[in-house]
This record gives C-alpha cells, sequence and structure tokens, in this order.
C-alpha cells in the first residue's frame, strides 16, 4: 500500500514536471509566431470527453472504540464475602443451635426477641466477663483474579480511492489565429461522479484470562446472655420447651437475633473456576467522492503535419465542488461473537481552487473524423480531512485526469 501510493505520488510530480517543460517549450516557440500576425477570430467550439480517473490518494489513522472499551477488563483482585444475616431465623453451628420456638418473632408475645430453642457444646463458649455465648459456622468466600495482555496500535495505513470514470464538456472561443497557431479561451466543466474507497483493518486483541477459588470463612455468632443463668455445655433446648413431653427442664430464654458477627478467613482454599476471553475488533471504511470541476483557461494549439495532428497545451485555474460521505463501523467480537457495534457517520463538503496544467493531441484521420486523446495535472494544494469517532481520514484531492475520443467534424 505504502510503495503503490509513493509510485503514485512519483508519477504525479513526474508528469506535472514534464507537462511545465512542454508547455513552456511551446509557448516559447508559440509566442513570435502568434505576434508576428494576429487576426481576431470568432469560431467557437464544444467538446463532449469521457474522463478517466486513476484514483484520489488518502491516508487512514487514529484509535479504535473496542481499546477505550477495553478498560473496563483491567480490574483488580475481588472478594465476596458470603451474605449474613441478623435477623430472625433458624441457626445451626458446629457447637451448637440457637432456631425459633413458638413465641419467636412474634411481637404479641412479651419477648419477640427470645427463643428456648438452643443449645451450645463447649464451656469456652461461654463468656462470663462480656456476658455472651458464642457459635461458630463454616462458610465460603469468592476470591476473583483477573489478567490482562493483548495489543492494540493505531490505524495508520496509505491507499487510494478506486479508479472511477467521469465526463468533461468543454466550450472553447478562438482568440487569436496566425497560419497553424491559435490561441482560445476554454470554459469547462467536468464531474467524477462515483471515487469510493472501502477499507478493512484490525487494529484491537487482547486475551482476558479470570480465574476464581473458594476461601473458607470462620463466622462467629455472639450472643447477649446477660442476666441468664446458663445451663452446663451440652444444654439442648427443644421447640416446645417445658411444653414439650417430656418437658425441657431448665428451659431459660436467649435472644434469638445475634447481638454481633464475625467473619474470619482460615488460610484454607479450594480452586473454583478459570477462563479465558479472546477479544478482536474489525474496522470497516467506507468513503464515497463526488469531484465537480469548473475551469477557466487558454487553449495553445499547433497544427502539424498537413493539419492532421495538432497539439493543444491548456493551463487553467479550477474550482473544485468535493462532496464526500465517509462511514466508520467497528465490531468487538469476543470468542469470534460480536459483543459491541460502533458506527460513525460523516458529510462534507469542500470548495477548493486549484490550477490545471493540461496536454492534448488530436489525430484527424479523415476529413471528418478525429481521434483525441488527453493528460491533464489538477494540483489542489489543500488537504481535506474528516473525523469519524476515533479514526481520521485525510484527502488529497490533487489528481490525473486522462481523456481519449473519438470526433466528428461537421
Amino acid at each position: 500500500m505504502f510503495f503503490s501510493s509513493l509510485i503514485q505520488n512519483h508519477f504525479s510530480f513526474s508528469l506535472y514536471f514534464l507537462l511545465s517543460k512542454m508547455f513552456l517549450l511551446f509557448f516559447l516557440a508559440f509566442i513570435p509566431a502568434l505576434a508576428a500576425q494576429e487576426t481576431q477570430g470568432t469560431d467557437i467550439s464544444v467538446r463532449l470527453t469521457p474522463l478517466y480517473c486513476p484514483g484520489l490518494s488518502l491516508r487512514v489513522r487514529g484509535g479504535s472504540h473496542a481499546a477505550a472499551w477495553s478498560d473496563n477488563l483491567r480490574r483488580a483482585p475481588l472478594l465476596t464475602l458470603p451474605e449474613i444475616s441478623s435477623g430472625y431465623a433458624d441457626r445451626v453451628f458446629l457447637n451448637g443451635y440457637v432456631q425459633r420456638d413458638p413465641g419467636t418473632g412474634n411481637p404479641a408475645t412479651v419477648m419477640p426477641d427470645s427463643t428456648w430453642f438452643w443449645g451450645y457444646a463447649d464451656a469456652s463458649q461461654y463468656n462470663l466477663q462480656k456476658q455472651t455465648l458464642s457459635f461458630q459456622k463454616i462458610s465460603w468466600a469468592q476470591e476473583q483474579e483477573f489478567s490482562f495482555n493483548g495489543w492494540q496500535y493505531s490505524e495508520h495505513s496509505s491507499s487510494q480511492t478506486e479508479a472511477a470514470i467521469g465526463l468533461e464538456l468543454a466550450g472553447e472561443y478562438l482568440l487569436y489565429r496566425r497560419e497553424r497557431c491559435q490561441l482560445g479561451l476554454r470554459l469547462a466543466w467536468m464531474v467524477i461522479p462515483d471515487m469510493d474507497f472501502q477499507q478493512q483493518l484490525r487494529n484491537f486483541a487482547c486475551s482476558h484470562h479470570s480465574s476464581s477459588k473458594l476461601l473458607e470463612v470462620l463466622e462467629t455468632y455472639y450472643y447477649d446472655v446477660s442476666g441468664i443463668n446458663m445451663p452446663p455445655p451440652g444444654h439442648a433446648g427443644t421447640y416446645l420447651g417445658p411444653f414439650d413431653s417430656p418437658p425441657t427442664i431448665p428451659s431459660p430464654v436467649i435472644p434469638n437475633q445475634p447481638q454481633d458477627i464475625e467473619q474470619t478467613l482460615t488460610g484454607h482454599s479450594l480452586p473454583a473456576d478459570s477462563s479465558t476471553a479472546y477479544y478482536h475488533n474489525q474496522v470497516r471504511y467506507a468513503l464515497h467522492c463526488i469531484s465537480h470541476e469548473l475551469q477557466l483557461g487558454l487553449n495553445l494549439s499547433r497544427a502539424m503535419y498537413a493539419e492532421r495532428l495538432i497539439m493543444t497545451f491548456a493551463p487553467a485555474a479550477a474550482l473544485q465542488l468535493l462532496s464526500l460521505d465517509a462511514r466508520r463501523g467497528e465490531t468487538l467480537y469476543v470468542d469470534g461473537h460480536s459483543a459491541a457495534a460502533w458506527q460513525n457517520h460523516k458529510h462534507l463538503t469542500r470548495l477548493l481552487p486549484g490550477l490545471i496544467l493540461a496536454a492534448h493531441l488530436e489525430y484527424h484521420f479523415h476529413p471528418h473524423w478525429y481521434l483525441a486523446g488527453s493528460a491533464a495535472f489538477h494540483w489542489y494544494p489543500q488537504e481535506v480531512a474528516m473525523t469519524l469517532g476515533p479514526g481520521k481520514i485525510t484527502l488529497q484531492s490533487s489528481k490525473i485526469i486522462l481523456g481519449v475520443s473519438l470526433g466528428y467534424c461537421f
């Protein structure tokens, strides 16, 4: 792509340089003959010529939506502790239980937050100084770790639009004629309706690895037992307590809701899961150009070989109306499946001044028929740039135009 653009630019410069030199030599040879005898003519001619344009040079550069989106993948390790509830509940522990009896949570009872349906196993669970009774149970927390590996780079490529066919309508008014030389005023309108550009590229790819493991958590529940005559270890209350058959004696009541809950990691863990996802993007550019040109210049012609061959040089000033319609689409794929998409669209119109240097050659092989060919370099110093999301297209509106036609003289 780079060498193609380099060759195109080199060819454009070489053609412009060659035409400039030929025009200068022809102009120096033509002016003395014209000045020797000037006669004003009134001839008007109109010509319609099909044209061929090899394309316009352009550059594509920028970033990607996917690269910005991937910042969400960069995450710190995440620890999720098990949920705990301090409300009314039936709880079974490693060293006892605290469950609800018939009056637990009933606002009509004297002590809704109480139960005789509890039991404990060891004397160490009772803290006389703090007046608390503790119970332990095992639960599991989840720890997730993430790693991000990948590459991303800016779009940076040179290319050109597809070749296109155009049409030129030109009118010439004869100003002076001297033997085989003549000078004319030329007004032309040119249109190239379809200069298109399409490109697909990829500028982002990465892999995202996530792993998780289960961490053992020791949960300790503390119950306020102040003012309670504690039964000895091994006490096992029942749902009906003193009304059971046989009754449970003694049946002291304690709160059903814990006063405090502590969670402590024990250091033991189990592997849980791991996965790797692969991400990449696809970027698509589509550009449609329409070029209109209005030209005003001179025609310097000389007939040779019994006026069967006519060589013409035509410098002109030009005004180009360039209409651009550009679209950029980007799709992010995760493991080959579409995960996100972005669309950008812009329409742009620019009016550009420029200069044209053209050479025409006509061969009259019949009294009425002739074959004509032309080559022209259209120079526009101003580039046209347009931004599409994170991307940018820069278009060089200078171009080479080739024409060939079969004509008939009435």
